[in-house]
């Protein structure tokens, strides 16, 4: 008789967010889409409807990437959240990330090439941009495994 498999529990999708993302703090906004431009999921100021304009912004970040000394781009995203919008100023990028930052560095940008589709995160002065792209790239990592 074989051994019954053990199946890992599975997470409903909100909590699994909530536990690897926002429990943290450290954004204020979040939209995933997926390959096609479909908004999967979103939350805090990215969820404003407004998402076919940040799609149309982010789809191609990844796919006319520089030449590798020239990682370090000046693109620019605007990025509606209400009434407001604000140019992030990309100042790196990776094969899968992008970071970005307003003019005075308030707030941040963090996007990340996932294999069905890209994330797009937002964070404020407040919470230390080292550490919020640390709780992002770690989420991140954890939709590609």
């Amino acid at each position: 008789m074989a051994a019954p498999q053990h199946k890992p529990p599975t997470v409903p999708w909100d909590d699994f967010v909530y536990q690897n993302l926002l429990q943290y703090g450290a954004v204020t906004g979040v939209a995933l889409f997926g390959c096609h431009g479909n908004l999967v999921y979103s939350h805090g100021c990215l969820s404003d409807g407004r998402e076919e304009q940040l799609w149309g912004q982010v789809k191609d970040l990844f796919t006319k990437l520089p030449p590798e000394e020239d990682h370090q781009v000046n693109r620019v995203l605007t990025i509606h959240t209400g009434q407001r919008s604000a140019d992030f100023r990309i100042y790196q990028m990776t094969e899968n990330s992008a970071y970005g930052t307003t003019d005075r560095q308030r707030h941040g940008v963090v996007v990340c090439h996932l294999p069905l589709g890209i994330l797009v995160a937002l964070h404020e002065e407040r919470f230390p941009a080292s550490k919020a792209v640390t709780v992002v790239e770690n989420f991140c990592g954890l939709l590609r495994a």
